[in-house]
């Protein structure tokens, strides 16, 4: 199988007020992968040591059954069978393999978790059989894709059994098992009443629910771009899973030739497109991270017609030259409108506040001037703290209000006169 290696996704934890950062802890499981799970509260009765201690425990259970790495796996002593009988499993090994081969199905066997002889062959797998200088030829690509071969595994749900339909049929679940365990530790902050978290093992997640301080977790999707690490897009998913597979953490070059980890188990060698990396959304993580791999494998146009097809939330960036393309399914459209469109406002800053207030009172001031000039008519209003003020003929400028304060002593006695001036005028 495809190895997805702990590339691709960095979870984004945007700063929080003082006294409502969510709680984390993290460990590592599979050999070197680290995860990382942040809750918006501890539930009662539970510290930080006992969060991860449970969260430890789930994966190390997940590890047990379906590591490659660890020869006394379930999935490692089921591949060292020389038997073709029933090989009793547990229900989620079972589960695993069975929602595997749903996968492999619908993509043409672009996603195939039989085909670890041929990753050994490249030096990507638990195995390196030849050194990345001497590659494989076709004689020996073909000879082990006589062994590999999604329809060559039998599944049976009750009681969960595998059947090998060729004694050197090996499964290596790396490309789905990393996704079933981020479900598995979703379950178990579940079920200890977490109302709100972000797990995620070497890049693969889910959240649930928000932050302390009420705010949604938001992911970011990395720049696929060997050597650095940077965020391409950054989004809020909601109650669902995110994972990404990418051709640019994991490979090798020979004679100036690029050989990346991601095998097509239906040609035995590494994909030659230019689709740098997939990042799928989903309601697990366990079929996000199967179909990330299907579609990486498929390549730019295979790989989106199908997740168009199966209506998935995809992300496929591609290169084209020195530059990085995005090409999202429309399922992928509709959650970054919906982001959008819940993205608040951003604030104004204190002298933008400032400067449009101002703006706004000189447009006022402009207007009334207008207004009093076109009009040839004195200003409405009171004379608030105009009565101290003087014309040049020494009289008070609130006389020039029709709607004098009290303060504005002998307006009355010229508004008289006033009065008397256009009377004359009008019998005149």
């Amino acid at each position: 199988m495809i190895r997805t290696l702990p590339i691709a996704l960095l979870a984004l934890v945007g700063a929080v007020a003082e006294g409502t950062e969510p709680v984390h802890v993290s460990g590592t499981t599979m050999g070197p992968i680290v995860w990382n799970v942040k809750v918006d509260a501890l539930p009662d009765g539970l510290d930080e040591d006992g969060l991860q201690a449970r969260v430890q425990s789930r994966l190390d259970r997940v590890n047990g059954l379906m590591s490659t790495w660890d020869p006394e796996s379930e999935i490692s002593r089921f591949n060292a069978s020389r038997e073709t009988d029933w090989f009793d499993v547990s229900r989620e090994t079972m589960a695993v393999v069975f929602r595997a081969s749903e996968v492999s199905e619908a993509s043409g066997g672009a996603f195939d978790v039989t085909v670890g002889p041929i990753v050994n062959l490249w030096s990507f797998g638990e195995e390196d059989v030849v050194t990345r200088e001497l590659l494989p030829t076709d004689e020996t690509i073909a000879a082990a894709s006589e062994h590999v071969g999604w329809e060559k595994i039998v599944i049976r749900t009750d009681p969960p059994a595998l059947k090998k339909l060729d004694v050197d049929l090996r499964l290596n679940l790396s490309a789905i098992a990393k996704g079933f365990a981020v479900d598995e530790v979703a379950r178990e902050l579940d079920d200890l009443g977490i109302e709100g978290y972000l797990f995620e093992v070497g890049g693969e997640l889910r959240t649930k629910g928000a932050k302390a301080d009420g705010k949604p977790w938001k992911v970011g999707i990395e720049r696929p771009v060997a050597g650095l690490r940077s965020v391409q897009t950054a989004l809020v998913i909601g109650d669902r899973a995110l994972a990404t597979s990418g051709d640019y953490r994991n490979f090798f070059e020979v004679e100036g030739v690029r050989y990346s980890h991601t095998i097509d188990p239906t040609t035995g060698r590494p994909v030659t497109h230019d689709l740098a990396s997939v990042s799928v959304v989903a309601e697990t993580c366990m079929d996000a991270d199967a179909l990330a791999t299907a579609l990486l494998v498929l390549g730019p146009d295979r790989g989106y017609d199908l997740a168009v097809e199966q209506n998935l939330a995809a992300l496929l960036i591609v290169r084209n030259g020195d530059d990085l393309v995005e090409r999202a399914t429309p399922a992928f459209e509709t959650l970054l409108a919906a982001n959008a469109e819940n993205e608040p406002a951003p604030a104004m800053s204190p002298l933008t506040t400032y400067l449009i207030a101002f703006g706004v009172f000189l447009v006022a001031i402009a207007a009334m001037a207008v207004g009093v000039i076109l009009s040839n008519r004195r200003i409405t209003g009171s004379c608030g703290g105009l009565a101290n003020m003087k014309d040049r003929d020494g009289k008070s400028i609130c006389e020039a209000c029709t709607n004098p304060l009290p303060s504005c002593g002998g307006v009355e006695e010229g508004q008289a006169r006033d009065a008397e001036l256009e009377t004359a005028t009008a019998k005149t």
